[in-house]
């Protein structure tokens, strides 16, 4: 039920049209891996592609 609502709560929140939007650099760290690169994905990464949703951290 949590995991439900959670979500919903997200999906909400990114669709809303009154959401502040906001632009931030960030440093992706890269490793080579059989001729590709590939994303070593750290929590400055995950907070870049999920909106910086800090709200998450509090639940």
């Amino acid at each position: 039920m949590f995991d439900t609502w959670m979500e919903q709560y997200i999906l909400d929140t990114i669709n809303d049209e009154a959401a502040p939007k906001t632009t931030k650099q960030n440093t992706i760290k890269l490793e080579k891996q059989d001729n590709a690169w590939l994303i070593v994905p750290d929590d400055n990464f995950f907070r870049a592609i999920a909106g910086n949703l800090d709200v998450l951290d509090d639940l």
